[in-house]
């Protein structure tokens, strides 16, 4: 939040009279993806406050009625379809075919009644995706840069910067993976925490570069406390 003092000039008091106003910064991040699955970020809080609504989330005019959001939290799933005139998401029975192939079952509430963290993130299921026809997210600004991983369920992480960044991840167990969606393949590229390092096809890797607004899964190995910073 900026706040912003203006002074108004009262002629008909001959004073000039000063008024604060609160001016709310707006986080909007350009995801370019072809991916039919995708991973958005929930980039920051919501308008009104707090953790972001799902029905606030993603500029719908770039998106087809059809489309969906997919939430994974705390082990269940929840699922919205984008339809009607104008477009609104509504809560979607299941079940259904999660991002990763999955067969799932769906407890949704009202989009408008289910809100995320700062740095989750969430499946978008395009039914015509390209990247040329770039989807919007966007959110109150928040400083926070951090995101945590607490549990034995995999997380959906999001980049909530306006830039790629190679996200610090403290606190890993052995075994922990990271893994991210591959544009032009069905299977996800996946890093093991080794200890000391992560480990990807048969070699040692630094985790790469994550897309401004795009994300990943984090798979912990057995309970995990975890902590992931973007710069």
């Amino acid at each position: 939040m900026k706040k912003v003092f203006c002074g108004i000039l009262c002629a008909s008091a001959g004073v000039a009279l000063a008024v604060e106003s609160t001016v709310t910064t707006i986080d909007v991040i350009e995801v370019k993806s072809g991916l039919t699955n995708v991973v958005i970020a929930i980039p920051g809080l919501d308008l009104a406050g707090g953790n972001l609504a799902i029905s606030n989330l993603v500029k719908t005019s770039n998106l087809d009625v059809g489309d969906m959001l997919i939430a994974f939290n705390d082990g269940n799933y929840e699922c919205w379809t984008l339809s009607g005139t104008p477009k609104k998401w509504v809560s979607t029975p299941g079940p259904l075919q999660d991002g990763s192939g999955h067969q799932v079952d769906l407890t949704s509430s009202p989009a408008s009644d289910t809100r995320m963290l700062k740095g989750q993130g969430i499946w978008l299921s395009r039914s015509n995706p390209s990247a040329e026809r770039p989807v919007y997210i966007y959110g109150a600004h928040s400083d926070s840069k951090v995101t945590n991983v607490v549990g034995t369920k995999p997380v959906l992480v999001g980049n909530p910067t306006l830039a790629s960044e190679i996200p610090t991840i403290s606190g890993s167990a052995v075994n922990d993976e990271v893994a991210i969606p591959q544009p032009g393949k069905k299977m996800l590229k996946r890093y093991k925490w080794t200890g000391s390092a992560w480990f990807s096809a048969g070699a040692t890797t630094l985790l790469p570069e994550v897309a401004a607004g795009t994300g990943f899964w984090y798979i912990p190995a057995s309970s995990a406390n975890v902590t992931i910073t973007w710069p």
